[in-house]
């Protein structure tokens, strides 16, 4: 067969074409057509690669934002008033796009009895949380419920002889809202706690700071929280030189302090900063829940997000804190039962894990699904890392015991069911307190290991009576005379000295001094549900 004959189409063009004159083409347009076609019908079958999508898709909630004056050269307001911010539930809250709307309260709250009942009591004359199973409750706790034992955490009914709590069909949980309650309550229940006015006056210049160094798009940066801000000289350019950069950890931990004081998008006068790092926090957090960040950032993010969650009540919330519960599930090691710092990481740590189990019970403390099986496994690393039947616990399980790594353990263990006269507890406090805060006459001045006061203030706090009495007065005063009382740095706390201060700069130094000053009010006392606490007489404890 003979090749077509080639037609210029300058021939064509100065006489009528003909049907005759186009089939010479026909070839060269059927095979145009073809690899057009089958061009085509790849892109589209990549596009919709179910793995690709997952991978980039992004959750993002609008909040509609109150206006607010943009960020000046301005001294903080020395004053610091808003030491109680109104909590109470009114029929239009500001809250995410689209205006004011009816919300619907997540399963498991019940609604209050009558109109001065607080906000999440349940028909219990305890109150609190129920769970979304009506016979069951959340998760109680491992142990026998004996005769005469101690009540339980949510979903607990009782204690078994070392103190844990107890197990079996769930009961109603702790009032106001699952552990929350007390935020609602700032100012009337921080002094009958342990606090001071000089410490309230501390927290709220510290939110003061945290708020004026929030970035326009609601995220705060580790290092690089002094850019936008007119007449910022807060960093110290040589001690931070090598600060992370990870605003997904920032946003978290610059968050956590305006939540624990009862500041929600809802209510309160910092709401346009909750809102914003709310939207950041969700813009950043992608299809399978991770907001980004590795373990630590996840860590912290999904406390903030649960946090917000329950103490609001706004179903929007909702699928983002279940999400980010989900993917700490997902991201532990299944043979160890730990954490570390990317997802399945092949061993872990108790410094990760201690934020992964806060942020499990903070989902279960906002009605959220937990897989119970993530914490048992986490009870059985802990086991792995303790020593002295569980009164101590090193880095990792052949590390020698510290007191910041025991102190971390040890609130792990509180949350997963160790009650208050557990021995290896009571045995792993009395060895805290040979590590104790700076007296109030000590020459120290430089925060030191800040992490560990952070996490053994609240252990301390679940203990009360004696260990309470004597921690809180010097760890209190410690904070209130480190914290920066001068020009632009008010409010904040000195990174240079603390123990992770040159990684996590001077927002998390700032950050963590005001949540361990907010232990007062920022969970119930999980031993105890009322009562004031007193100041240890000198020498009382041996």
């Amino acid at each position: 067969m003979s090749a077509p004959k080639f037609v210029a189409l300058s021939d064509l063009a100065h006489r009528r074409l003909t049907v005759r004159d186009l089939l010479p083409l026909l070839p060269a347009m059927l095979i145009s057509f073809a690899f057009n076609f089958g061009f085509v019908v790849a892109l589209m079958l990549f596009n919709d690669n179910p793995t690709n999508a997952s991978a980039s898709k992004k959750v993002a909630l609008d909040l509609e934002l109150p206006t607010a004056d943009p960020k000046s050269d301005q001294e903080l307001d020395l004053k610091a008033p808003d030491l109680d911010p109104p909590m109470e539930a009114t029929a239009e809250r500001p809250g995410f796009e689209g205006g004011p709307m009816e919300l619907e309260r997540p399963a498991g709250l019940e609604p209050p009895p009558d109109a001065t009942a607080p906000s999440g009591v349940g028909p219990d004359k305890n109150g609190g949380i129920r769970g979304t199973d009506a016979d069951r409750g959340l998760p109680g706790m491992p142990g026998l419920p004996l005769e005469g034992g101690m009540p339980g955490f949510p979903g607990g009914e009782g204690a078994g002889p070392d103190g844990d709590f107890g197990f079996g069909r769930g009961g109603p949980g702790a009032k106001d809202n699952g552990g929350w309650g007390w935020r609602t309550k700032r100012g009337r229940v921080a002094q009958s706690e342990g606090a001071s006015n000089e410490s309230e006056q501390a927290v709220s210049l510290g939110l003061a700071w945290l708020a004026l160094h929030q970035n326009p798009a609601g995220n705060w940066s580790l290092d690089k929280y002094h850019r936008g801000v007119a007449g910022c000289r807060c960093k110290d350019l040589v001690f931070e030189a090598d600060v992370q950069s990870n605003d997904t950890a920032a946003t978290g931990l610059g968050l956590l302090p305006f939540l624990a004081a009862g500041h929600t998008h809802q209510n309160g006068s910092h709401k346009r900063v909750v809102s914003t790092a709310l939207n950041s926090l969700l813009s950043r957090q992608d299809a399978a829940g991770d907001p980004g960040g590795g373990m630590y950032a996840t860590g912290l993010a999904t406390i903030a997000l649960c946090e917000a969650y329950g103490m609001s009540g706004d179903k929007r919330l909702r699928a983002a804190a279940q999400n980010a519960v989900r993917f700490i599930v997902k991201a532990q090691n299944p043979r160890e039962g730990s954490w570390r710092y990317m997802p399945r990481y092949p061993d872990g740590d108790i410094s990760v894990l201690g934020w992964q189990v806060m942020a499990l019970r903070s989902g279960q403390m906002a009605g959220l699904e937990v897989d119970a099986k993530a914490l048992d496994a986490a009870t059985k690393y802990l086991d792995t890392c303790g020593m002295e039947g569980g009164s101590k616990y090193g880095y990792q399980p052949s590390s020698g015991p510290t007191q910041p790594m025991t102190a971390a353990a040890l609130l792990s263990r509180q949350y997963l069911g160790w009650g208050q006269r557990n021995p290896g507890l009571i045995r792993g406090c009395d060895f805290l307190l040979q590590q104790p805060p700076p007296a109030k006459n000590s020459p120290v001045q430089k925060l030191g290991p800040l992490y560990y006061y952070y996490y053994a203030s609240q252990v301390m706090h679940n203990m009360g009576d004696k260990y309470w009495e004597t921690w809180n007065p010097p760890m209190r005063d410690f904070l209130i005379r480190t914290q920066e009382k001068d020009g632009h740095k008010a409010g904040s706390w000195d990174p240079d000295g603390a123990d992770w201060g040159k990684e996590g700069g001077r927002i998390y130094s700032t950050s963590l001094a005001i949540l361990t000053l907010e232990v007062y009010y920022r969970y119930l006392p999980l031993y105890r549900r009322g009562g004031t606490a007193r100041e240890a007489p000198p020498n009382e404890m041996k």
